[in-house]
């Protein structure tokens, strides 16, 4: 399957590489809201409600057993640090084919996708500047890959590697442990 590919040259030594498993993502700049296909990366439900879901393109049509938020563990650009970037209210859907980001979802959370310089950009609610970087495929398609990040394993791997992890607006951020 495609998110079971790796790419530890691409993201370097975070610590959280050494137990995640990356996914691709399309990026669509139409789609009315993100669709996740592991319902067990769902930090938080927030409904249980299924329904019929249509996509663009083959293997986006299915029932979703339900909605619920996921983070993805991306490189920003302007900070040079990893972030864990919520995906708000996604359409779990077992079946579908592909993961998928939407540029309108996004928007609502004041992040923009930008199409001609692959890149989506925004500012959090204390003043961080966001850079995300995508890329074009062969089949014409916007595509990230990123690996999908419970609130247990990001905790756990800066527990591991001697940091604590902190809220940060409504993200979770690794910082040092205070010595003393």
């Amino acid at each position: 399957r495609q998110r079971q590919m790796c790419i530890r040259d691409r993201y370097g030594s975070h610590p959280l590489l050494k137990s995640l498993s990356v996914y691709n993502f399309v990026v669509d700049t139409g789609a009315t809201s993100h669709v996740i296909n592991d319902a067990s990366m769902v930090i938080r439900w927030t409904s249980k409600r299924p329904e019929e879901c249509t996509g663009a393109f083959p293997g986006m049509t299915g029932t979703s057993i339900g909605r619920g938020d996921c983070a993805i563990m991306i490189y920003n650009h302007s900070t040079r640090r990893y972030r864990r970037q919520l995906l708000r209210d996604c359409a779990i859907i077992p079946g579908a084919r592909r993961d998928l980001i939407s540029g309108p979802s996004l928007e609502d959370d004041g992040l923009y996708v930008y199409t001609k310089d692959r890149s989506i950009t925004g500012i959090t609610k204390d003043g961080t500047k966001i850079r995300y970087q995508f890329e074009r495929s062969q089949g014409r398609l916007y595509t990230l890959d990123c690996p999908l990040v419970t609130n247990d394993q990001w905790m756990n791997a800066a527990r591991v590697y001697g940091k604590t992890a902190r809220r940060e607006g409504g993200d979770l951020i690794a910082c040092a442990t205070a010595m003393g």
